[in-house]
């Protein structure tokens, strides 16, 4: 996961770094139940930011009610209804109505003013008619449940006196969510503080530019309030206008809502602009990638840190910043960008495969083991590790061996900046004693019949040359011992013989089963386990301060 931010300023405030994932999913399935959310304490935006983060990478990979939790955090961090309302939709997805429809109630008991009101309100009837429905579905099947195991018609099904409550049914279709279902918090700031606010929306795409101090026709004044102003919009294009305080000329600027996003913008009322505003946006291929890490530096900066992920926006003094765009997976981009007041600078960046990939083994079946890479020993596992190989993309071979075990091995190919899962289950080998020992005693008894055989032919030989000088004597006990060693001999070969044949039966066979390993399909690497940045001072402007603050992660 992204590692949480520690911001000390030197002065009241500190400057947030701001951004948000856009959520897509589609059919979510059973979900488990929602994690019970720790207490947590008041905080800032900027923590509070860190759970909506969270909360949105859990969205995009349908684990809702772990969204839930991270959202629920992320209100008693900083109490917005808007992290309310998320949360909300996060039930709404898991089909827990009632808890959908007390966080959506609660999100119009905070917002009296919220603009969404009327809609908020008929998705709770929606809401409450499928809680009824369900309730309805559930007290049938409680009754049908304690009939006396006849029929029970509907669903249900009777067997041996006990029937099973039919499923629940309700209306609603597969769960689909989109980035428009998200909620975000725009905020409003000044210097000085208490400036008077006007936000104005634009009905139409076809509606003229705003013209301060005129008509305007197609844009509606939606919102009156002083800074420093945080909100929540409906998805669209709004026109925020600070109009004269004090000594101070009027201030506007053109603000864009973008779904699961944070906005801040601040005005700088003695220079009559807003502070300039960088956008940026990750793509590959023209396909839109979401948080890739943005890190910034100012020309006299000892490094670069870490302000926030893409979709990425954030308000600057005037000045040159450069940025720089880390994803696990792809190569590190940096651009420089010249920050004017009053201006609003986006960008999408087209990002590049790295020219490596990553390997992970998973293994099972051992305490050890080691892991060889086209040939040459990579790593030394051990039971609880994990073992990551980056490597060039292309083909590789890959082995892992250990005691008392059969090897496995596998050919694979990686994918430029993507990560291949293998997981091998490593079998047990046979045991090769008996075979050992019954080749030994082969050996044995193949060395006494060569050896009695050597004696056999000595005394034939012997005999021979008696019988050729007729000195033979048929009572010689050669003659006896002879046959004796030869029939020894023949003996010690046949049974080393036999031996020998079931020495090799044992070192070939192998009843037990091969080491097994199968692999997923290549994925990107999660950007969650990017290593943290260093700590450095970043000159920041909010509300009532301008200076350096401290960054710090952990």
């Amino acid at each position: 996961m992204r590692p949480s931010r520690l911001l000390l300023s030197a002065g009241a405030a500190c400057a947030l770094g701001l951004a948000a994932f856009a959520l897509h999913v589609e059919d979510a399935g059973a979900q488990a139940p929602t994690p019970t959310a720790p207490a947590k304490k008041p905080g800032t935006l900027a923590d509070a930011k860190d759970h909506m983060d969270r909360g949105q990478a859990f969205f995009l990979e349908k684990k809702f009610a772990e969204a839930a939790v991270e959202f629920h955090l992320a209100w008693e961090t900083k109490p917005l209804s808007t992290f309310l309302f998320n949360e909300g939709v996060c039930h709404e997805k898991l089909r827990a109505w009632q808890k959908a429809i007390d966080l959506f109630q609660k999100y119009l008991d905070d917002d009296p003013t919220a603009l969404d009101r009327p809609a908020v309100q008929a998705r709770l009837e929606k809401l409450k008619v499928e809680l009824e429905k369900e309730k309805a579905a559930a007290a049938a099947a409680a009754d049908a449940g304690g009939g006396d195991g006849g029929d029970a018609g509907g669903d249900g099904e009777a067997e041996g006196g006990v029937i099973t409550p039919p499923p629940v049914h309700t209306t609603v279709g597969p769960v689909v969510a989109n980035i428009d279902e998200m909620k975000s918090i725009v905020v409003i700031e000044s210097l000085p503080d208490g400036a008077p606010v006007e936000i104005w929306q634009r009905q139409a795409t076809t509606t003229p530019k705003f013209e301060m101090g005129k008509d305007n026709p197609g844009w509606t004044k939606v919102l009156s309030g002083k800074t420093t102003l945080t909100i929540s919009l409906p998805l669209g294009t709004y026109h925020v206008v600070l109009p004269k305080f004090q000594d101070y000329r009027a201030t506007e600027t053109d603000i864009t809502v973008a779904a699961a996003t944070i906005s801040q913008f601040k005005a700088n009322l003695a220079q009559g602009a807003f502070f300039g505003v960088v956008k940026l946006r990750s793509y590959e291929q023209g396909e839109e990638l979401r948080g890739a890490h943005v890190l910034v530096k100012r020309p006299g900066d000892k490094g670069f840190i870490d302000r926030g992920v893409t979709p990425y926006e954030e308000s600057f003094e005037s000045g040159t910043y450069a940025f720089r765009v880390e994803l696990p997976g792809f190569k590190t981009l940096e651009k420089k960008i010249e920050v004017e007041h009053g201006r609003i600078d986006e960008q999408k960046l087209e990002l590049d495969r790295a020219e490596k990939g990553l390997v992970r083994l998973e293994i099972t079946g051992a305490d050890e083991a080691e892991v060889y890479l086209d040939g040459e020993k990579a790593k030394t596992w051990a039971l609880g590790q994990k073992v990551d190989l980056e490597v060039m993309a292309g083909p590789h071979e890959l082995k892992v061996k250990a005691d008392d075990r059969k090897t496995w091995s596998t050919k694979v190919t990686v994918p430029k900046g993507k990560m291949i899962v293998l997981h091998t289950e490593l079998k047990p080998s046979v045991p090769r004693g008996t075979a050992w020992t019954t080749a030994v005693f082969s050996a044995v008894f193949l060395g006494g019949g060569v050896y009695l055989g050597l004696q056999a032919n000595k005394l034939r030989d012997e005999l021979s040359s008696a019988q050729a000088s007729y000195t033979l004597d048929q009572e010689d006990p050669r003659i006896k011992r002879g046959k004796y060693f030869a029939i020894g001999a023949n003996g010690a070969y046949a049974v080393g013989g036999v031996l020998a044949l079931i020495s090799l039966y044992n070192f070939l066979k192998d009843p037990l089963p091969p080491s097994k390993g199968w692999q997923e399909a290549p994925r990107n690497l999660d950007p969650r386990e990017a290593a943290p940045k260093p700590v450095s001072l970043l000159p920041v402007v909010s509300v009532g301060y301008a200076g350096l603050t401290l960054v710090g992660e952990f």
